[in-house]
Formats: structure tokens, sequence, C-alpha cells
């Protein structure tokens, strides 16, 4: 008899009745995290765009500020796609977007741990991030 009890992270395959693989609860939360900083990025670009254009309308002499803001836009544009991809493979079950989000969640945890006094949040999230990365990629769904 099969035991039901084990942590999917333990090796134990986590399947469903008819057989296939599901998603465990760890890839769910990590692809949720994803899709928060999808809306904050949107956010960041929209702010980029139009801040930069609002400022350079009402101070002529700062005009170089819209270029500024509408290159910032581009890059976050381009970060942006990066991540909706990541998040897409996530919740398909890709094991190439948990491994390239572990790489940018590692590297963001390095820069909190320079600037630990002003990132403190900002570690606990990564290190929490890392945690459910690790694990997702020990379950049989990203395989």
């Amino acid at each position: 008899m099969e035991n039901l009890n084990q942590n999917p992270a333990s090796g134990a395959e986590n399947k469903s009745s008819g057989g296939e693989t599901i998603r465990p609860w760890q890839g769910t939360l990590l692809g949720v995290l994803h899709i928060i900083s999808l809306i904050l990025l949107g956010l960041l670009i929209i702010a980029a765009f139009v801040g930069g254009s609002m400022i350079a309308s009402f101070l002529p002499v700062w005009g170089m500020l819209g270029g500024i803001g509408m290159a910032l836009g581009f890059i976050l544009m381009a970060v942006w796609i990066l991540v909706f991809f990541i998040t897409r493979g996530i919740f398909s079950g890709k094991r190439w977007a948990i491994i390239v989000s572990l790489i940018f969640t590692g590297l963001a945890l390095l820069s909190a741990l320079m600037n630990i006094s002003e990132m403190l949040l900002s570690l606990v999230i990564y290190a929490g991030m890392l945690y459910l990365e690790v694990i997702c990629l020990k379950d049989s769904y990203y395989r």
C-alpha cells in the first residue's frame, strides 16, 4: 500500500488518481509570486513612460528625462517579457523556468545580502523564493 502522507519534496511521486503528475503547492506559490512581480513591473513601466514625459512637459529644461524614462521603460519591458515567460514555464512544468528563476533569485539574494541593513524584507522574500525553487527542482512535475 502506498503512503500518501509523504512530502513531494522527499522524492515521493506526486500523482493524481489519473496517473499524471500534479504541480506541487510550492510551484503554485512561486508562480503567484511571479504574477505579483509582473503586476508591479507593469506599474513601474507605466510610471517610467508617463513620468518621464510628464516631467519633460512641465520642466522643459529637464527635457532629457523624457528620453531617460523611455529608455528605462523599454528595459523594464524586456524584463517583464522575461518574467512572463518564466511564470508561464513554472505553471506548465518546465524545468528551465525553475533553473532560470533560481539563478535570478540567487543573484537578487546576493544583492540583498550586500545591502542587508536596507533590504531586510527583500532578503527574507528572496530566501523564501530560493527555498521554493529548490523544492520545485526536486519534484517530479518539473522533469
